[in-house]
């Protein structure tokens, strides 16, 4: 049940970051944050904490969570 609340929680962090202006997302990369937006990245995530883990990692499970 934890870890089902853990992939929600991923996905919806992850669909709030490709839907907000000026972040791209990539499978691979996550977010793929340069230096030059570590400012943006941070203030984001101080109101988005879930999405932290995703600054330049991508989700494994993100093409299943799609198809759900």
């Amino acid at each position: 049940m934890i870890y089902t609340l853990q992939l929600k929680s991923a996905y919806s962090a992850i669909m709030d970051i490709k839907n907000t202006s000026g972040f791209t997302w990539s499978d691979e990369y996550g977010a793929g944050i340069v230096i030059k937006n570590d400012d943006v990245w941070d203030r984001y995530v101080k109101r988005h904490p879930a999405a932290k883990a995703f600054k330049n990692k991508g989700f494994k499970h993100l093409c299943a969570m799609e198809q759900m």
